[in-house]
This record gives C-alpha cells, structure tokens and sequence, in this order.
C-alpha cells in the first residue's frame, strides 16, 4: 500500500469550520481506506500524529438530540500525544448531523453520515446514524372542528391524533367524548352529535388526557304552519241550532303556531248549515256537511250532521211582584217602607234594580232554546212620586256581576224607556246560554238606569215580572 501523503500543507493552528470542509479532501481520505475511526499515516514522511482516534463510535442517535465526541491523537508507537492541536471537526452531510468546533454534535434528519476530527492533517472518522424516535401522541384534532346544526340535526364527529413530529398516527386509545352543554348539544360515546336547543356548545374529544374541540353553533328550526285543528272534529245539530267550533294552527315543531290570522270559516253547503266568522255553525236542514277553517292556506274540516229536531214550549216560573229597590253605594238601601217621609231629599241621578230568579230545571237536557220571552208591567200608581222620570229599563243576566251602579253587562236587554204599562221582552240569548250550559236556574236583573230627579222623591217601583215562554227543538 501507497504510504499516505496529505495534498495539503501542514496546519497546526488552522481551524476549520465544518461547513467548508472540500469534497475533494473526503474523496482522498476514502481512497486511502481510512474506513474505522482513525486514520493512519506513514510514520517515514510524517513526522505529525500517526492516527486519530473518534469516540464513542460508531453513535446511533435520535432526531434532534446531540451528543459530545472527543478525538485523541496517537504518534507512532501507539502514544496518545499530549499537548496536540484542537481538532477540526466537519461533517460528510449538514442535512443530517451538524457539529461544532467543541465535538457538540446535533442530529438534524433522518440518515447516516460521517463525522471527521482533522488534527495536523490526520483525519479520525466516525459514523453516525440518526434516526426517528418512537411517535409520542401531543395532539388531537376534531373534525370537522365546527359545525352549524339545526334543533335536532344531528353530525358525527371524529378525533385524529398527532405526534411530536406533526404527523397523523393511530389513535393509541378511543377518545372520551364530552359536551360543555347537554341542553344545546349532546354526543355519544362514538361522537355522534344531537341538537338540542339554539345556543353554542364544545365538544371536547379527549385520547390519553390530550383534547381537542369542536364548536357547535344549534340554529332554532324555521317553523312554518303544519296543519289546522278543528274541535269538535265533528257535530250533531238540531236544525235551528248552533254549535261553537275552534280552529287551532299548530307549526312543524308540533307546537300551537303562535301569531296566525284569525281562520276564514266556510261550510260545504249553506243550505244544510252556516257558519259565522267566529266559527258558530247554525243548522239550516237536515243533512251532512263539513265545516272548514281555513288559516293562511292551511285547511282544517270537522264533520256536521244536521237532524230536523222535535220542537216544543215550555213555562218556567209563575208571575212574580218584583220591587225594584234604590241602589246605593255599597250595595242595596234596605228601606221597608214604600212611602218616604217628606222631608226626604235624593239628588243626582238614581238607579233601581231587583232580582228574579227562574227555574230551568224542567227543560229537557239536550234541548236547545229557540225563542224565550216574558212580558213585563210596570204598577205606576205604587212606583214613585212625580216628577221622576224613569229611564230605560234593562233586563239581563245578574249570574256573576257585582251589583254596582252604572254597570250593563253585555248581554243586556234594553227593554222601554220612560214608563210604560205593559211589555214583552226577548231574553232569548240569555237562556240559550244558560241552558247550553246546563244550567239549573238562570237570575235575571231588572234595573231602571239614569233616573233623573227633578225634587221629586222615590225609592221603590214595582213590576209584575211574568213567567218565561220557551220554544225549545230537540
């Protein structure tokens, strides 16, 4: 073998930095078969270091990490020489081991290459090999990382893990699946997400305590209306009669749809029956039809049959002297006396009124009030002293009104003005009501309003209140 002769002049002092190190200078160095640690010259041409010695080799080490090697030289009987100059320290590939001029050497990508110590143009070797360290989870990503639902959508979500080197791995475990708010959003044990309300909720997706979130934005559902509820969904009517229906809207959440229109009510033949824009069916022949509400474009339909019903009359209550006592604040006078002493002054305006009460207890249950009526006389010798002027009699129901002045419930009839002698009056909705309700007896009041005093003196006027005449149909 060709004794080695270094190309380059001899450098005790020189430092060279590995970044400079000549391609040409490995190439030579490869010839020469230095192919271990150290390198070995011809002890007759060169007076210097017989060899370098590089340890710890050869190195394994894992990406990023680093580690010291010392370089020793040896003359030629094997004598590590003492006071020898700094090695210069270089390697074969930057891109995967770099290495200061102190033997620091930092693992920087995957591979193997070699690292050379130059002292006085004697090169020791050493070979490093660098290689990936096992894969570490440091983060899991929840995909999708956000989704927008509607009440009651629903999207599956899953959880991928990441190691230190920002590469996807296996999930080493099944993820544990949270919510921040069950009310908004629920998730399984798989990640299967349910809308529950409108609002914002986290879910958290967790693999061997790293956790990584997803954010779900609950829309309300855009409700629109579904459907038209008519109750009754069906009715049987006495010719003559009526019967109430009510349409209810409901939306495509299954709940009543708040701020609908009033329904158009229509029936499917007006000769058999009619129906009011309240939704009152009257029967008009006998038959069957269909009443309809319709509501913004949504039907609803309940049956009608109609029958031609028996009609018949009917009495309640005898004849009865009604005195009609002065009204005063906190209630009714409860004067005895039918005259009034002279001396009695009553200023401002009066009103009058008495109860009667009829008994509705002999009406057949089902029957349903055509016509109702009684006749009213007013005894005028034993009312009052002129120059009172009454005003209009008013005859209504008294079943739960507080007797106060001034008050006229709606159902009210006004019957006469002034005085009269005789007269009929039609309380025909106020025992339709009463006996629809199934009622056993109906109060009605008589009260004689704005009376007005012109000095005069009253407190009484008594009516003859007859008995009520019914027509009644079944």
């Amino acid at each position: 073998m060709t004794p080695f002769s270094s190309p380059y002049p001899a450098r005790r002092a020189l430092v060279r930095p590995a970044s400079t190190l000549l391609i040409g200078l490995a190439t030579a160095l490869a010839a020469a078969a230095c192919t271990t640690n150290d390198a070995t010259v011809d002890p007759n041409t060169h007076k210097g270091p017989a060899k370098v010695v590089v340890s710890p080799s050869p190195v394994g080490l894992m990406l990023d990490s680093t580690i010291t090697l010392k370089a020793v030289a040896y003359d030629s009987s094997g004598n590590a020489m003492t006071g020898a100059i700094a090695p210069v320290w270089s390697s074969d590939n930057l891109s995967i081991v770099d290495v200061s001029q102190s033997g620091v050497v930092k693992a920087i990508g995957v591979g193997t290459t070699v690292v050379r110590a130059e002292i006085d143009d004697v090169f020791g070797l050493d070979t490093v090999t660098v290689a990936l360290p096992a894969p570490v989870l440091t983060r899991v990503v929840i995909v999708p990382g956000s989704a927008t639902l509607t009440v009651n959508d629903t999207v599956t979500l899953r959880a991928t893990s990441y190691s230190q080197f920002n590469a996807l791995m296996t999930n080493p475990a099944a993820p544990t699946w949270t919510t921040s708010d069950s009310t908004i959003a629920t998730v399984s044990s798989s990640g299967f997400v349910t809308a529950k309300r409108a609002g914002t909720a986290t879910i958290s997706g967790t693999i061997k305590g790293i956790t990584g979130q997803a954010a779900i934005t609950v829309n309300a559902p855009v409700v629109t209306l579904q459907r038209v509820d008519v109750s009754p969904d069906t009715a049987s009517i006495v010719v003559g009669g009526t019967a109430t229906f009510t349409a209810t809207p409901y939306g495509s959440d299954g709940r009543v749809f708040a701020g609908a229109p009033a329904a158009t009510w229509t029936t499917g033949d007006s000769t058999i029956a009619t129906v009011s824009s309240g939704g009152v069916v009257t029967a008009k022949s006998a038959g069957a039809t269909t009443v309809t509400a319709t509501i913004s474009g949504v039907r609803g339909t309940a049956t009608i049959v109609t029958k031609a019903g028996t009609t018949s009359t009917a009495t309640v209550n005898p004849a009865v002297r009604l005195s009609l006592k002065r009204l005063q604040t906190g209630g009714i006078d409860t004067l005895s006396d039918i005259t009034v002493a002279g001396d009695h002054e009553e200023t401002g305006d009066k009103e009058l009124e008495g109860l009667v009460s009829y008994d509705l207890s002999s009406i057949a249950q089902g029957s349903t009030v055509q016509q109702a009526s009684l006749t009213v006389g007013q005894d005028v010798s034993q009312s009052f002293n002129s120059p009172w002027t009454l005003g209009t009699l008013y005859v209504e129901s008294a079943s739960g009104f507080t007797l106060d002045e001034g008050t006229v419930p709606s159902d009210a009839v006004a019957v006469a003005s002034a005085n009269f002698g005789t007269i009929q009056v039609d309380v025909t909705k106020i025992l339709q009501a009463a006996v629809a309700a199934h009622q056993s007896s109906v109060i009605l009041r008589f009260r004689y309003a704005q009376l007005e005093n012109n000095n005069g003196k009253i407190d009484y006027v008594w009516l003859n209140a007859g008995p009520i005449n019914l027509s009644l149909s079944k």
